[in-house]
């Protein structure tokens, strides 16, 4: 009894279970900060808010079929945007100050990505062209597109549907291959036909 004084059992329940917990919001509150937390204003200022509690480490992914890593929330400037914002306060919408379909804001907004085509779970090229699948087919072959024309807004004819283009995973046709007269075959989007 001389060791453990005046201790017993659910008082140390008790005090582990406050530790525990503890760790626990430590653990959540860094884990918060990986995403989204706002560390920096829109303007691109360090933000006000910044917390008592340290910024979690990178985040490093293991891509599959030998592709390597990614790292993720790495604290490095994203692209310089030709952007500005209208007002001073943080969520005031931004404007275009250049060409928004050459900045790639606006209108020609993009995510930016490797450049490498998308897998699928196997290891192998997902979006393809349909004649060069032998494992997929159209369901109602009379239904096949090719060599019909494509007709704009306009009514004008644009070219003719060269080929289809299958996203194996999803088994959907996602682009048309059209061979735009005089400027060569060019990707519709299905959703776009």
């Amino acid at each position: 009894m001389a060791i453990m004084g005046s201790l017993d059992i659910a008082q140390i329940a008790l005090y582990a279970t406050r530790r525990f917990f503890a760790g626990l919001a430590f653990y959540l509150q860094r884990k918060n900060m990986r995403e989204g937390y706002p560390l920096v204003t829109d303007g691109g200022k360090r933000s006000a808010n910044q917390g008592p509690f340290p910024a979690p480490e990178p985040k490093v992914f293991d891509l599959p079929h030998g592709q390597g890593s990614r790292t993720v929330a790495d604290n490095k400037p994203e692209r310089k945007l030709a952007l500005r914002q209208t007002e001073i306060w943080n969520g005031a919408p931004f404007e275009p100050t250049g060409d928004p379909m050459v900045d790639g804001v606006g209108p020609a907004a993009r995510a930016d990505r490797a450049d490498k085509p998308d897998l699928t779970s196997h290891g192998t090229i997902k979006i393809r062209p349909l004649k060069s699948l032998t494992e997929c087919n159209l369901a109602i072959p009379k239904n096949d597109p090719c060599a019909m024309p494509v007709i704009v807004g306009d009514g004008m004819v644009a070219g003719t549907v060269h080929d289809l283009w299958v996203d194996r995973s999803a088994q959907l046709i996602r682009c048309i291959e059209v061979d735009v007269t005089g400027a060569g075959k060019r990707l519709l989007p299905m959703t776009l036909a």
